[in-house]
């Protein structure tokens, strides 16, 4: 933001929550997307990570559980809900 405007006005921001240590681990992915400065899509989409294996540190980040992903489909099904999003928008990713 630069004086409480954005610097883009379309765009789309993904960000992912992890189970464990391991970038392959994701547990949830958030999709936001905005058109014209407007919010026109938010989405979060639950994710089983291999083995349903979680951290109890990452579980005190964001709060998911092994018994939130369990029955939660696996990253390839639910990143095809989620690639279409961006077109032609830029894009703005966190996996901290």
């Amino acid at each position: 933001m630069l004086g409480g405007k954005l610097l883009e006005d379309s765009f789309v921001e993904i960000d992912f929550e992890s189970a464990t240590s391991k970038r392959s681990s994701v547990c949830a992915v958030g999709v936001v997307v905005f058109e014209d400065g407007l919010l026109i899509t938010k989405r979060k989409l639950l994710i089983r990570p291999p083995g349903n294996k979680y951290y109890t540190r990452n579980m005190s980040i964001h709060g998911i559980k092994p018994s939130d992903t369990c029955e939660a489909p696996e990253f390839p099904y639910v990143w095809d809900q989620v690639v279409p999003m961006p077109d032609d928008r830029g894009s703005f990713v966190d996996s901290s």
